[in-house]
């Protein structure tokens, strides 16, 4: 694990002192229980880290046989050889709408979301879509967050079922029954606003944690913090405790969680957060907190660290 950034330092800490002073903490119960998902999977989904986008992500999780791709805008950047389904959501997909209302900037504070994701939610998804290989392509599925709908797509622009189609429609179908009886009025009303998870997690996409209220990123090739990772990442943190009026002003804990033989050294994690020390130093200035979690194959092996900002001399 990385002991220490240039501005930072890392810090071992047990679980039972995260958050300590609460008999409840929601961070602490959170990293408890993030585990290890052993189970084979058979095909592959990219859905956007969108906290709105909890319970499909839970309903995949539930199915067992799916694993889950999440960053914003579901960017597909390292596809498998496994039949594959981009489930876009909307209305107002934070990333769609980043890129359209910086079209015109010549400079991006974002600039993989703005290079890789389009300024429309069913055209971003076609656009992902072909970077799978024609022969494991299997459809899309719009998931409506404002009404908890499902509608999808199993055809190409030439009208031609694409080949993996039928796993397309299992999962439509499946999505749609199990969300018709989910959500109250209350929290669709909610959904029509900007998302406000409580956590922002990154991880493998073996890692899972129990829950539903946080903003997920999976790296799609072990040991690699792609573009599209950071801004990802920087995304959430860049909006995160800014107050009542934004989304994520609830979003107190960024979690790294990774199971240990994915390959992620220190030096890797020395060149993702070094870079962007504006942004976690701000998040921690507004009281927000950065931990470190290494998942081994048994629930006794878990590490946590806690990045702290170094004490200033004087």
């Amino acid at each position: 694990m990385i002991k220490s950034l240039s501005w930072g330092k890392i810090t071992p800490i047990a679980i039972k002192d995260i958050e300590g002073e609460q008999a409840l903490s929601r961070t602490r119960q959170f990293i408890a229980a993030i585990g290890l998902d052993r189970r084979g999977k058979l095909f592959d989904a990219y859905l956007c880290a969108d906290q709105r986008n909890g319970a499909v992500r839970n309903i995949l999780d539930q199915l067992g046989n799916v694993r889950v791709f999440s960053n914003a805008g579901n960017v597909v950047y390292a596809p498998s050889r496994r039949p594959s389904v981009i489930i876009a959501h909307g209305q107002h997909c934070g990333a769609v709408d980043y890129v359209g209302q910086t079209r015109k900037e010549s400079v991006h504070e974002l600039p993989a979301i703005a290079d890789q994701v389009d300024d429309e939610v069913i055209a971003n998804a076609f656009h992902q879509l072909e970077k799978i290989p024609r022969e494991f392509r299997a459809g899309i599925i719009y998931f409506n967050h404002e009404n908890g709908s499902v509608s999808h797509f199993i055809e190409d622009e030439h009208g031609k079922l694409f080949r993996h189609f039928a796993v397309c429609e299992f999962i439509f179908h499946e999505l749609g029954m199990a969300l018709k009886q989910r959500f109250s009025k209350a929290q669709l009303e909610a959904y029509t606003k900007e998302q406000n998870p409580d956590f922002t997690l990154l991880c493998n996409p073996e890692i899972r944690p129990h829950g539903f209220n946080y903003f997920e990123v999976n790296l799609q090739k072990g040991g690699r913090f792609d573009g599209i990772i950071r801004d990802s990442l920087i995304y959430a943190i860049s909006h995160a405790l800014t107050g009542p009026e934004g989304g994520f002003s609830a979003t107190k804990a960024v979690i790294m969680a990774f199971y240990l033989d994915v390959g992620i050294t220190p030096k890797l994690y020395r060149d993702f957060l070094e870079p962007d020390r504006k942004y976690l130093e701000k998040y921690m200035e507004r009281g927000g907190s950065i931990y470190l979690v290494k998942i081994g194959n048994l629930p006794s092996e878990k590490q946590v660290y806690q990045l702290l900002r170094k004490k200033e001399k004087g």
